[in-house]
């Protein structure tokens, strides 16, 4: 069943999928190798035989660098979605939003790999991973420090960093809250 999301969450959502189906949302040459590091250290503690959902998939980037079996992506852009698949023609993709996860089955690993602070309910989201996780999943999350807030922001303005939709800044004491919260 799918969870029933207010406006406000809803309008977030559409605002996030409209900046990533934009044209200037291609990764850049230093968020591929950024996304192929990340997969070397998730490969050492992914068994190859593993099934994997990536929340926030894009474009399929970092279940390209995956050697698990089974490669499953979820993302609110239909175009990163569409990318994806022409990717990794092996995965399976669906275009939809973290918070209203809706899948058959279960995942032996989740990975959140920067999308909770795009996320507009992030305890919905984790609330939503449990419908596809058993008691043996893992769970794997990365986030962005508020310690590079600052200096984010100073690229920015300088012009040395891309825009970004709206995003949270969480440190690490809130995500263990709201997966505590969200059970």
């Amino acid at each position: 069943m799918n969870a029933v999301l207010d406006s406000l969450t809803q309008r977030h959502l559409d605002a996030v999928a409209a900046f990533f189906d934009s044209p200037h949302a291609e990764l850049s040459a230093a968020a591929r190798t950024y996304r192929r590091m990340l997969a070397r250290y998730f490969n050492l503690c992914i068994p190859p035989d593993s099934s994997v959902l990536e929340i926030g998939c894009g474009d399929g980037e970092l279940l390209f660098h995956l050697q698990a079996k089974v490669r499953t992506g979820i993302d609110v852009s239909s175009r990163q979605i569409d990318r994806a698949r022409q990717r990794v023609p092996d995965a399976e993709f669906h275009h939809q939003a973290g918070e209203t996860l809706d899948l058959p089955g279960r995942f032996d690993f989740i990975i959140v790999s920067d999308t909770l602070n795009f996320s507009a309910d992030v305890e919905m989201l984790l609330s939503r991973l449990l419908t596809v996780a058993s008691p043996e999943t893992r769970l794997i999350l990365n986030f962005q420090n508020n310690l590079w807030r600052p200096s984010f922001a100073v690229a920015s303005m300088l012009g040395l960093r891309k825009r970004q939709p709206q995003t949270s800044w969480l440190s690490r004491w809130d995500v263990a809250n709201l997966l505590a919260l969200s059970g």
